[in-house]
């Protein structure tokens, strides 16, 4: 099986993101069912990069037979994909620090440490 350099760089892409959602998993900051829906994601990408030469049988297997606006739309795809995962990342720690952040101001002013005047 010859794979191109975009299904190799779709790969890579995959497993470092798959990895990814698995370290934050491992920390705390996604549950399960977010690790279950970026597995699927990134899984599926992945499926897709192996797969795409057979669904596309008019297309030779040779990177440079490929026109040069497909290879800027499927990098633009994945990194499309790389920016609504981080992105999504960045907001489950922001929620998580707001909710603490939120938590410790509540119980200062239940407390009455907090009144003003």
């Amino acid at each position: 099986m010859d794979l191109t350099i975009v299904q190799l760089s779709g790969l890579l892409v995959s497993a470092f993101f798959l990895y990814n959602a698995f370290t934050q998993y491992r920390k705390g900051v996604f549950k399960v069912r977010e690790l279950a829906l970026w597995v699927a994601v990134w899984g599926s990408l992945a499926g897709l990069s192996i797969i795409s030469a057979t669904l596309f049988p008019l297309t030779d297997t040779k990177v440079f037979s490929y026109r040069a606006i497909d290879l800027v739309m499927v990098g633009s795809v994945i990194g499309l994909f790389a920016v609504v995962y981080f992105l999504y990342r960045e907001v489950k720690i922001y929620k998580a620090k707001t909710r603490e952040l939120v938590r410790q101001v509540a119980l200062t002013e239940r407390d009455g440490k907090g009144k003003r005047g």
